[in-house]
């Protein structure tokens, strides 16, 4: 019901990316730069052949989104893989979600916007691109199903970048210079 109010454009929704099973099964990446070119941004995903879907917001940023199949038990790599794409990708700093490595007994956690509000009801303005183009919803639901990947593949990845390595631990300026340079 939630879901079908969300693409009818009658309420927004919002999901928080660790399920109540504690598993993690989706990522974001939200780069709050609103003069951002997203399908530039997509083409440095490509070239980094990152699992990334790239998503305009409804303000004109953009949430860059992971998804997993089955779920991830370690959320802390969740975070940790985001974090260095995003500074791989040159928006290090930005907010990543989940915003936390589980969610406390008591706690709700911090959810994120979803894309394709209101999409039934006419165009939205939070979509997904692929090859520099909007997508519809149900080629960005393949797109994600394709883009998905596991634990072990997440927890094997490694970016084929000079300099990604450097300043692992240090702060996202850092991090972003390292491999801009």
């Amino acid at each position: 019901e939630l879901w079908e109010a969300h693409v009818q454009g009658t309420q927004g929704l919002g999901i928080v990316p660790i399920a109540d099973d504690g598993k993690c099964y989706f990522a974001a990446i939200d780069v709050d730069k609103y003069d951002i070119d997203l399908p530039t941004l997509e083409a440095q995903i490509a070239f980094l052949k990152l699992p990334l879907l790239p998503t305009r917001t409804k303000s004109g940023g953009a949430h860059l989104y992971g998804f997993y199949k089955n779920g991830i038990d370690d959320v802390a790599l969740v975070r940790s893989r985001m974090a260095e794409w995003s500074a791989a990708l040159g928006v290090g700093g930005s907010e990543i979600f989940p915003k936390q490595n589980a969610i406390e007994e008591g706690d709700f956690g911090n959810w994120i916007n979803i894309p394709y509000a209101g999409v039934e009801a006419g165009p939205t303005t939070r979509y997904g691109i692929y090859q520099g183009k909007p997508m519809t919803l149900e080629e960005y639901v393949a797109r994600a199903e394709l883009l998905s990947i596991d634990e072990a593949m997440l927890r094997e990845w490694a970016l084929d970048v000079p300099g990604v390595d450097d300043f692992v631990d240090g702060p996202p300026c850092l991090q972003t210079l390292a491999v801009t340079k």
